[in-house]
């Protein structure tokens, strides 16, 4: 498993308060969602009852792990407690009472605004000569759309009064600009632009890259995309990793796919990549991941892979921030859940930039 061997890790009650917060845009989303994802005229019932049982997993282990405390449905003995459990748990009783996508016309909705703005902020990207300055850009990019998380209740009330914090298409641009002053609670910034502005090292190290891609809207189609572009124009193969399930308003791979064959028909330059950039199901359906638990399609497809690259707090931060790779590895994120802030040492909506190198595996010697 892949969760940070932090000193001090949030500990149980931590992330109980941090799920038991996100509760209400679960219950609000699920309760108006369409037939197609499962609404209905009982969907606010059956909303209800989600909220009921899943509060009573949050119970039943701020109770020792007290079974029964828990819904019926609930494995016995409750699994160890942790970020990737309680994920894992309120999917699972999203779906025991019938709910698919809940957010799915918000990412929609989102994907579409994003696709509009694009090819102009491609656009205003090329026209910066400095190669060093263009990806300080992208990376700023990446910071600016990742505010984007519905499944973080800080980010959901700013997303509902449309805060420049919120991560949305409306807030994109201005929230480039107004990202926190530097340094911030884990910046690799420089040292990540120093590899990538040593040209013939770079080449020479990076022919292919795998991209996690997080959330929907602003974070995939305006931060993701146009950094996955800079890589190709590298003549680097970028594989785009995208969840095989919904999860929050995480992107899938299929609206990931989606959401690339428009800006290849808007693009002359992802239309050039061609398959350079293309789309696979990482075999996720979470919004946090364990690296050593992928599809067998993104393990294949990646075997050349020299460079990682981690998008967003679940997966970049709460559970492989301190992971050591072979390959090289950036992780990009805003901080959104203010227990994890604080054990950084910052505050809601802080950024994360950490760039390693990889660490090789010694293979054994002939003889």
């Amino acid at each position: 498993m892949s969760v940070p061997p932090w000193e001090d890790a949030p500990g149980a009650s931590d992330w109980i308060q941090v799920f038991r917060a996100s509760l209400d845009e679960f219950v609000r989303r699920a309760s108006c969602a369409s037939d197609e994802d499962g609404g209905g005229q009982d969907a606010p019932a059956r909303a209800r009852a989600f909220e009921r049982d899943f509060r009573g997993v949050l119970k039943a282990y701020e109770n020792d792990s007290d079974a029964a405390c828990a819904p019926d449905w609930c494995p016995k003995p409750l699994p160890t407690l942790d970020c990737v459990s309680l994920c894992r748990l309120r999917e699972r009783a999203m779906r025991v009472h019938g709910f698919e996508d809940v957010f799915r016309e918000v990412k929609a909705s989102q994907n579409a605004q994003a696709n509009q703005l694009l090819p102009s902020l491609l656009s205003s990207v090329d026209q910066i000569q400095d190669e060093r300055a263009q990806m300080e850009r992208l990376v700023c990019g990446m910071l600016a759309g990742n505010a984007f998380d519905l499944g973080a209740s800080a980010s959901a009330r700013a997303f509902q009064h449309g805060d420049a914090s919120s991560g949305s298409v409306d807030a994109f641009l201005r929230s480039c600009d107004e990202l926190p002053d530097r340094p911030w609670m884990v910046d690799d910034a420089d040292a990540f632009l120093d590899a990538w502005s040593d040209v013939a090292t770079w080449k020479r190290r990076h022919v292919q890259a795998v991209v996690f891609v997080d959330n929907a809207g602003a974070d995939a189609v305006l931060g993701a995309l146009p950094f996955a572009r800079a890589l190709a124009k590298r003549e680097m193969e970028v594989i785009l990793a995208a969840n095989g399930s919904p999860s929050v308003n995480d992107i899938t791979a299929k609206e990931m796919e989606e959401v690339l064959e428009e800006a290849r028909r808007n693009d002359e330059t992802l239309r050039n990549v061609g398959e350079k950039v293309r789309v696979v199901d990482s075999g996720n359906e979470l919004p946090v991941i364990d690296l050593m638990d992928v599809s067998t399609q993104l393990a294949s497809a990646a075997q050349k892979a020299d460079l990682v690259v981690l998008l967003g707090m679940g997966r970049a931060v709460e559970t492989n921030l301190y992971v050591e790779l072979e390959c090289d590895c950036l992780r990009v994120a805003r901080v959104k859940h203010k227990e994890v802030a604080q054990l950084l040492g910052g505050e809601l909506f802080g950024c994360v930039v950490k760039w390693t190198t990889g660490i090789p595996t010694e293979k054994p010697s002939a003889g």
